[in-house]
C-alpha cells in the first residue's frame, strides 16, 4: 500500500514521514519486478492478504459462477469481464451432470442460476458445486449466495465449508447481504478458511492479485533446493542480557 501518488498525496506525505515516502515510480517499477502487489486502500489491501493467506495462486482467470439470485449471475460476470476474467462454456460432460441436478427451469450454463430455491437443498447444492469445480474450462468457482435469513444462510454456509474441503480449486464467496450474518454464517465460513468478501468489485480486485502472484511465480525461475546450513547454537543467556548480546554480534 502506497501512499502519496498524486500531487496532493504527495504534500500530505510529506508533512508525515517526510523521504520516506519515496518516489512512486521508482517503487511501483521496482514492486513490478518482484512480484509485490501493490493495491489502493486499506479495504483492498484485507481483502488480498486474506484470499492469499486461504487459497492457492492459480495461473487461470476462468471462473465458474454458480449464483443463487439470477441478478448475480450478470453482475458478477460483468465485472468479471472488467477485472480481465473469463466466464467460460462449460464442458459437455459437465452440463450432462448439471441436468441430473437442476430443476427443469434451470438454465444450464456459466454463469450458473439453479434458481433461488435450490439452494435449501444441500445435498444438491454441493453436488452442483463440485460439478463445476470438476470442469476442466474453470480455475475458480465464484459463489454468489444472496441470502439473508440466519438458519438457511448457516446452511449454505455448512455448505461451502463441505465443499472448499474435498475440491482441489479456490472458491470465494461474495455474499453481499446480511451483515447481521456476522456471528453466524460469516463466521463460520471465516473459521473453517473460506475467502468471504462483501463486495464483488472488492472480491474482483483480489482475484487479480491472485493471478498476478501466479504469473509472477510462474515465469520466474526458481532455485534448486538446498540443504538449509545448519544454525550456530545460541547462548539464551545473552537473551538477558542486551549489552553481551549486542557485543556479540559486533555492535
Amino acid at each position: 500500500l502506497k501512499s502519496g501518488r498524486s500531487k496532493v498525496g504527495q504534500r500530505a506525505v510529506a508533512t508525515h514521514t517526510a523521504a520516506l515516502g519515496g518516489s512512486t515510480a521508482a517503487l511501483m517499477g521496482a514492486f513490478a519486478q518482484h512480484g509485490i502487489i501493490t493495491v489502493d486502500d486499506l479495504d483492498e489491501l484485507v481483502d488480498t492478504a486474506m484470499l492469499l493467506d486461504r487459497c492457492p495462486a492459480v495461473s487461470g482467470r476462468a471462473l465458474g459462477v454458480v449464483s443463487l439470485a439470477g441478478g448475480g449471475t450478470s453482475l458478477v460476470s460483468d465485472l468479471a469481464d472488467d477485472y480481465g476474467f473469463a466466464i467460460s462454456p462449460l464442458d459437455a460432460q459437465t452440463e450432462d451432470r448439471l441436468r441430473q441436478l437442476l430443476p427443469p427451469i434451470a438454465v444450464i450454463g456459466n454463469p450458473l442460476d439453479p434458481t433461488a430455491g435450490f439452494g435449501r437443498d444441500s445435498a444438491r447444492l454441493r453436488a452442483t458445486l463440485r460439478c463445476v469445480a470438476d470442469d476442466p474450462n474453470v480455475d475458480i468457482v465464484v459463489f454468489f449466495p444472496l441470502a439473508a435469513e440466519p438458519s438457511f444462510s448457516q446452511q449454505l454456509a455448512d455448505d461451502l465449508v463441505a465443499v472448499a474441503s474435498d475440491i482441489d480449486k479456490p472458491l470465494v464467496c461474495i455474499w453481499t447481504a446480511g451483515r447481521h450474518l456476522t456471528d453466524g454464517a460469516w463466521h463460520t465460513l471465516h473459521e473453517n478458511g473460506v475467502a468471504l468478501f462483501t463486495s464483488t468489485t472488492g472480491c474482483m480486485r483480489a482475484l487479480r492479485h491472485l493471478a498476478t502472484v501466479a504469473d509472477h511465480r510462474d515465469r520466474t525461475p526458481q532455485p534448486a533446493s538446498a540443504a538449509r546450513p545448519q544454525a550456530a547454537p545460541c547462548d539464551l543467556t545473552l537473551l538477558t542480557d542486551p549489552l553481551s548480546l549486542l557485543a556479540s554480534a559486533g555492535v
